[in-house]
């Protein structure tokens, strides 16, 4: 057999092997009878309705998803064969114009093929954006369907479930998720923040209190604690008064090539603590941002808040999105929304 049409049949195989996996259905999910139960017990109808709606929407979405990506597929190939005979009617067409004959006849191909490319081309991109659509609504539905059961069969039992938040007539689906949206904002913006005046000067006070070394001098009030020359010849008999006496200790130093080194920069802090924080506080105030700076308290204070609003934001738009549902509408939803949101939990 040809080297050729070997190559044809390996191609050909590879793209059927393809198309078979694009047309694997997914296995359907279901959600466990273990959480069936328990929202049953709890009287959550709401919840388990919302948890089995959008389960059965992650299976539909899946098989939607796998029939784009082979169409997908199948153009790509389609467009890949077009160019290919299009280069050839091209080849064609120069070869008769080198020569002097007539290429009227690769000139209409090649018109025709254009057009046949510019459709394939506009079927390829409205694919690619439906494909991309449910790509973003499977995984965001993957997530939340994932992180209900994980919740509640950790803490289900627990769970008190609550009525759906009330929601304003007039707010649409798109004004609370930019209120959402808006609140995560801020909470990723309060950390950012910088510190006061005051928690700064405590943080300065500290490190010179921990940093600073005094000399040590109590050793040589030690008689016990001789220290002699090395150089003392050995036949030189023991004085009873010390022949050589050692300076004040520095502890906190280091060891350097085998010389032990005080801390310089403990000395330092030592003579002259008072004048080193009086010009350490003084560059705090004239740094600190008095309109955007926030104390450790406060900044949890805000923060807690913040989180509190996000939760309330997000029962609101999880209450509009149940209706968009209901009403077949087609949205992505939070995949990393709160699982008390989703499922009206307390």
């Amino acid at each position: 057999m040809p080297y050729e049409a070997i190559e044809t049949r390996l191609a050909a195989g590879r793209q059927e092997d393809m198309l078979a996996r694009f047309r694997t259905i997914p296995t359907p999910r279901r959600v466990p009878a273990r959480i069936v139960d328990l929202l049953t017990s709890k009287k959550a109808d709401r919840a388990l309705a919302r948890l089995k709606r959008e389960t059965d929407l992650l299976d539909q979405l899946e098989a939607e998803l796998s029939g784009h990506r082979e169409r997908q597929f199948v153009l790509q190939q389609e467009h890949a064969a077009l160019r290919s005979e299009r280069q050839h009617y091209e080849d064609r067409r120069r070869e008769k114009e080198r020569w002097g004959y007539d290429a009227t006849t690769e000139e209409a191909a090649l018109r025709l093929l254009e057009a046949e490319l510019r459709g394939v081309a506009e079927r390829q991109q409205g694919a690619g954006a439906r494909t991309g659509k449910l790509g973003d609504m499977c995984s965001a539905l993957a997530k939340r369907v994932e992180r209900c059961n994980k919740w509640l069969t950790q803490r289900g039992e627990t769970a008190r479930f609550l009525p759906p938040a009330p929601v304003d007539k007039k707010l649409t689906f798109a004004t609370a998720r930019e209120i959402r949206l808006q609140l995560g904002a801020d909470l990723e913006e309060f950390p950012c923040r910088p510190r006061t005046a005051a928690e700064v000067k405590q943080q300065l006070v500290a490190w010179v209190e921990r940093e600073i070394v005094a000399p040590n001098i109590s050793a040589l009030f030690d008689r016990d604690r001789e220290i002699y020359s090395e150089d003392r010849p050995i036949n030189v008999p023991m004085p009873t008064v010390s022949a050589y006496v050692g300076g004040p200790y520095f502890p906190g130093g280091a060891e350097i090539n085998g010389v032990y080194t005080p801390s310089l920069l403990g000395l330092v802090l030592w003579l002259g603590k008072e004048e080193f924080l009086r010009r350490l506080l003084a560059d705090a105030d004239l740094l600190a941002d008095k309109e955007n700076a926030l104390d450790e308290a406060t900044l949890l204070t805000k923060l807690a808040e913040c989180r509190r609003k996000i939760l309330e934001a997000e029962r609101v738009e999880e209450a509009l999105a149940w209706q968009l549902l209901q009403d077949g509408e087609e949205i992505v939803l939070h995949g990393d929304a709160d699982v008390r949101a989703i499922l009206a939990i307390e």
